[in-house]
């Protein structure tokens, strides 16, 4: 199989994409602010990469709630399809994943901690497994870990 071109994304305006280049090297960056500046960077990937990409993203689910408003539902699931849309276009490669499947590759779980706790718990991982990434963020940490869970699954099934 031909060396691909790796996308990890954490989707949500809170999230982030981390992006693992041909020749190993891995940058992150917190999630675009539109759906444009997303475009954008993904137009300049495809032209240096073609179709060889394969994305990895989380996968999520819908639900409302106290902590999550239909408005603000409704917002992430556009934001969503506005991702897997782009994805499609330039054919690349979509793998989902749920957050239970890349924590328990990593031997990671919540186990009762608090969010702040647990978002923490995360970035100190993504840190230890990506040291020569700069300034790794609460914003890009779960999508880093999300890259390496890719990484893995490509080595192990292709």
């Amino acid at each position: 199989m031909n060396e691909k071109f790796l996308i990890a994304i954490d989707p949500g305006s809170a999230g982030g994409i981390a992006w693992q280049f041909k020749m190993g090297s891995v940058l992150a960056t917190k999630m675009p602010e539109t759906p444009g500046d997303i475009r954008d960077q993904f137009e300049a990937f495809h032209q240096t990469y073609g179709q060889d990409v394969i994305v990895f993203m989380e996968k999520v689910g819908g639900h409302q709630g106290k902590a999550h408003p239909g408005a603000a539902m409704f917002n992430f699931g556009h934001g969503v399809g506005v991702l897997q849309g782009l994805i499609l276009a330039y054919r690349w490669e979509l793998r989902l994943v749920t957050p239970q499947q890349w924590q328990k590759r990593l031997g990671m779980s919540k186990n009762g901690d608090s969010d702040t706790l647990w978002k923490n718990r995360l970035k100190a991982r993504a840190q230890e497994i990506f040291p020569a990434v700069p300034k790794i963020t609460l914003s890009t940490a779960d999508a880093l870990l999300l890259l390496d869970y890719g990484r893995k699954e490509i080595a192990k099934n292709g």
